[in-house]
């Protein structure tokens, strides 16, 4: 059951795009738009705590669409981990000969 999770979990990940769920934001933000964008740059940046952050956006959006923050970040952190596994995978199996980092 782990390796159909594993498999699951990577087709889903490649299939995540952010566009659909950045949309969703926007389009409830309104005039809160730049400083949700600049509030998440900053927990980006490791300078708010996720907790901060979630409070910030639960503050921007209401209680009642918070959801399509935990959406948003759900997606950006399953694109960030499927890319970080394709990176990986790559310097394993030696496909470029240029260093990554």
């Amino acid at each position: 059951t782990t390796l159909l999770y594993t498999i699951k979990f990577e087709s889903m990940a490649s299939d995540i795009s952010l566009v659909q769920p950045k949309e969703n934001l926007e389009n409830i933000l309104g005039s809160n738009n730049q400083l949700y964008w600049k509030t998440t740059r900053l927990w980006y940046k490791n300078q708010i705590s996720k907790e901060e952050y979630n409070r910030i956006a639960k503050d921007l959006l209401g209680e009642s669409n918070i959801h399509v923050h935990n959406e948003f970040v759900l997606a950006l952190l399953l694109k960030c981990q499927h890319m970080h596994r394709n990176v990986k995978k790559c310097k394993f199996m030696n496909i470029s000969n240029t260093p990554i980092f």
